[in-house]
């Protein structure tokens, strides 16, 4: 996977080496993330957020390659106990990811612009916290993945614009040793998916 992300970065490298017409800008959003399908827990949303660099490769008139590179924090929270409401604090499991989207972005008219492809994720760090408790809990969980985005963006004035996306990730989240009464690793619990709704604000430079 190291090599599959080097991969993708030196290639799109070399396609904005490739065109003359590119535009560069930045982006902050809000992510309202989650993790699906987790064995060990019944998530509920955790609010993140995402920034970082936004490119846009002119191909044709109507279509663009938006390659970003983003810090992201996705992950889920918690009930601690099986009873929801019993008054305890929620807990959070944070992931805090280097996200490598490479979107295509297809023009539809007066501003709009429909978003898909492939995101590539590098796990940086990842926190179990539990008030007044936190930990590293970053060898629990999987530190590369690939999802798929699909949104939608509109542009406002001048370089400015708005998007919404979803993110639905493909690999599993979790790699959680599973041991047996004589505390020797019998199996990973691999499970989850991250779901991530965006909204967020770019800017992109003038010429």
């Amino acid at each position: 996977m190291k090599k599959f992300i080097s991969t993708c970065l030196a290639c799109t490298c070399l396609i904005i080496a490739s065109f003359g017409q590119v535009d560069i800008g930045v982006k902050f959003g809000l992510n309202f993330a989650n993790v699906n399908n987790m064995n060990s827990y019944s998530g509920l949303n955790r609010l993140g957020y995402n920034t970082g660099v936004v490119t846009r490769i002119n191909i044709s008139k109507q279509f663009k390659l938006q390659p970003e590179l983003l810090y992201s924090a996705k992950g889920f929270r918690y009930h601690p106990y099986s009873y929801p409401g019993s008054g305890t604090d929620l807990g959070s499991i944070r992931l805090n990811y280097l996200s490598l989207p490479v979107l295509g972005s297809f023009s539809v008219g007066q501003g709009f612009s429909l978003l898909f492809g492939p995101e590539f994720d590098m796990l940086l760090h990842a926190n179990s916290v539990l008030h007044p408790y936190e930990g590293n809990v970053t060898k629990y969980y999987n530190h590369f993945g690939v999802g798929f985005d699909a949104g939608v963006s509109y542009r406002l004035v001048g370089g400015l614009g708005v998007e919404a996306r979803y993110n639905y990730g493909l690999s599993h989240v979790a790699n959680i040793p599973i041991y047996d009464s004589g505390g020797s690793v019998i199996g990973r619990d691999r499970s989850g998916h991250n779901s991530v709704f965006q909204l967020g604000v770019y800017f992109k430079f003038p010429k």
